[in-house]
């Protein structure tokens, strides 16, 4: 599938993008192309557009507590 995220703000302070507000571009699950947001919502052929003004996007959070082992 591909799908456009419309006006999402990029957290990855190793980004060039890292605080800005962008469209992402993704094809098959892997990131195609990342651009300034565009005013309006792109519409290109073939392309699903997820509005995600207000949503960060970012490479993956751990949760550090988490525990793995056996309950009890």
């Amino acid at each position: 599938m591909k799908f456009i995220l419309h006006r999402a703000t990029v957290c990855d302070i190793q980004s060039d993008y890292n605080a800005k507000t962008c469209d992402i571009f993704i094809r098959d699950g892997v990131i195609e192309k990342i651009q300034s947001a565009a005013k309006s919502i792109p519409k290109l052929s073939g392309y699903k557009t997820i509005d995600c003004r207000n949503q960060l996007v970012s490479p993956g959070f751990c949760d550090m507590r988490a525990s793995l082992g056996e309950p009890g």
